[in-house]
């Protein structure tokens, strides 16, 4: 360590895939003189393992949710189509009903 009054923490994996936090402070005395460093490891794969997993479950929600997001453009841009045929049809409806009401043998049916 080039500064020995830095703290430092990290994370170590071992090979055989546990984790360790490492950090590291240095011990000085009542005149704040340098007089060694102290080392604290704590186990956190448990951690590590719980991060990963959460990851994994937030990736395949993300996925889930774009897929039911494009699913829900699809049918909302059918029913969009739909609704639009569905009103010209109507328009085209109401100009017949009118052509057909003014012929006065057709009145009566109309109302």
């Amino acid at each position: 360590m080039d500064n020995p009054l830095e703290k430092s923490r990290d994370e170590l994996e071992l090979l055989d895939g546990r984790f360790f936090d490492r950090y590291s402070a240095p011990i000085l005395d009542k005149e704040k003189n340098f007089r060694g460093r102290v080392w604290f490891f704590r186990y956190i794969t448990e951690v590590k393992q719980t991060k990963v997993l959460l990851q994994e479950q937030n990736s395949t929600l993300e996925e889930r949710v774009s897929q039911r997001t494009f699913e829900l453009e699809k049918l909302n841009d059918t029913l969009r189509t739909l609704l639009h045929s569905l009103e010209k049809e109507k328009k085209f409806l109401k100009k017949k009903r009118r052509k057909i009401s003014k012929k006065p043998y057709c009145r009566f049916l109309i109302r």
